[in-house]
């Protein structure tokens, strides 16, 4: 019994260490697939895929991004009994939701005369319903601690994402197939984890007071992110609609690779950090949850600042290596300020936010989000009625209505939960960032080689910059863990 406990803690040991690699490689695999996408489909089929990669997005968002919001910060608790009424609640309303939605989008796609319009709404629906599958698993998931759970379906979706696109892509150059593929991919994930662990019956009964109380909680985490992720695809149909879809394929392989880069590798960091910050808020003092949050910003910022920097310096490469030659001049015109936009939204989102989940004010998410939404949307209508809308117009409103939404987040974070600013460790960020644009001075050719060799360089220096100033002790913790390792081994 002792040695099968061990185990278990081992193997679970294991997955919490493999954690950040799996999503690490989920996010490469996320950017090799916007990679491929304009490469394996023609120009306006890679339009039609990516506005309907983006908008079924939204709907998964519409749909179930409360519920995510819900399950991740209350489908396990202290209080078993009230965390499994949670629980419960939230897998029926899934239940009944999915269900809806994919016979909804089925019975559209099984109308022979259907206007195109009603039939992409079909392939809209059929993909978010796919998506709330898998994202019901892993906030489950998520918030149990499951982290051997969480970490194979990330990766078995990773893989079974790139399979399934390169291959529907090659076979069919169609937009719509391709989208497909990738719901296909969030359903085989969620089977491939479900054999052995099937989620509790979902014909069971909701509990109308703890569903208010989910809904209270979700549905403004759920508004703010509806509206984050409006806003690129209000860049993405306001460039189609201002330069035509011929013309456009460079700003959108750029406004995608910055956008889903920058959100991936922030999402890694949130997957460490966050439920740490949540656990700190539920478990300890508020002195060890400010300085927990202390750790947070540095830690999210550390992580999000760098993937800035290395992303603008490394685009020589990127562009030869991965655009296609139709859209490099395109993509290489847009790429640097749209990154600009990206950046900072991913700081409020990852870096910001989670302060407010924690402290179960959710509603001071949404002031951030529709300070964001409302300047990007507001100048769109206004440029659209006065006939000047054009794709630098779009880039400024998108960089300066993500600025003023991290403002008005920062400022409420100030005013009402007063956090410790981590500023040492913030300094020697920004200096391990400025040794990073140096190192990137050294010539190197446009060529794949080139592009691996600028990474490795950048990274190096700026790993090298952070541990020898010790940025959120990481040097300490490396020497702790080291010696620890070096006791087992003895």
């Amino acid at each position: 019994m002792t040695e099968a406990v061990a185990g278990q803690r081992q193997g679970g040991r294991l997955m919490k260490a493999l954690l950040p690699v799996a999503a690490l490689l989920a996010t490469a695999a996320g950017l090799i697939l916007s990679l491929l996408a304009p490469h394996f489909l023609p120009s306006s089929a890679y339009v039609e895929f990516s506005l309907l990669f983006g908008y079924g997005q939204l709907a998964a968002t519409l749909l179930f991004e409360w519920s995510r919001q819900a399950g991740l910060r209350y489908a396990f608790g202290r209080d078993s009994d009230l965390a499994d009424r949670r629980r419960r609640t939230l897998i029926v309303f899934y239940a009944v939701a999915i269900t809806a939605l994919a016979g909804i989008g089925g019975l559209i796609l099984c109308l022979p005369n259907a206007p195109t319009l009603i039939k992409l709404g079909g392939i809209i629906a059929l993909y978010a319903a796919a998506q709330g599958v898998f994202d019901a698993r892993q906030a489950f998931a998520r918030a149990a601690g499951d982290d051997g759970r969480f970490t194979i379906s990330l990766l078995s979706r990773a893989i079974l994402s790139l399979v399934l696109f390169a291959a529907v892509a090659l076979a069919t150059r169609d937009g719509i197939m391709a989208t497909l593929a990738l719901a296909g991919s969030y359903l085989a994930a969620t089977v491939v984890t479900s054999v052995r662990q099937p989620l509790a019956n979902p014909f069971g009964r909701i509990a109308p007071d703890q569903l208010k109380f989910l809904l209270a909680f979700g549905l403004t985490g759920a508004a703010a992110s509806i509206v984050a992720i409006m806003a690129p695809n209000i860049v993405r149909s306001a460039a189609v609609v201002s330069a035509g879809d011929a013309s456009v394929g460079g700003f959108l392989l750029a406004l995608d690779l910055s956008q889903k880069g920058l959100s991936a590798i922030g999402m890694v960091a949130s997957l460490v950090l966050t439920q740490r910050l949540y656990r700190a808020f539920e478990l300890h003092s508020e002195a060890q949850f400010r300085a927990q949050g202390r750790i947070h910003i540095a830690a999210s910022v550390g992580v999000l600042a760098p993937a800035f920097v290395g992303f603008v310096v490394v685009q020589d490469q990127m562009a030869a290596v991965l655009a296609p030659e139709a859209l490099r001049a395109d993509y290489l015109a847009w790429v640097i300020p749209l990154t600009v936009g990206a950046v900072l939204t991913c700081i409020r989102i990852f870096a910001i936010d989670p302060f407010f989940y924690a402290h179960g004010r959710s509603k001071l998410v949404l002031a951030g989000a529709v300070a964001n939404i409302a300047g990007l949307g507001g100048w769109t209508v206004l440029a659209t009625l006065t006939e000047t809308l054009d794709l630098t117009g779009i880039v400024v409103a998108y960089g300066a209505s993500a600025a003023l939404a991290l403002a008005v987040s920062t400022v409420l974070l100030v005013k009402t939960i007063a956090p410790i600013w981590p500023v040492r460790d913030l300094t020697t960020i920004v200096l391990g960032c400025l040794a990073m644009a140096a190192a990137s001075l050294i010539p190197l050719e446009p060529t794949l080689f080139g592009l691996g060799a600028k990474v490795m360089l950048c990274g190096s220096v700026y790993l090298m910059v952070i541990c020898l100033l010790d940025t959120c002790g990481i040097r300490r913790s490396a020497l702790s863990a080291f010696d620890k390792a070096k006791r087992h081994a003895t």
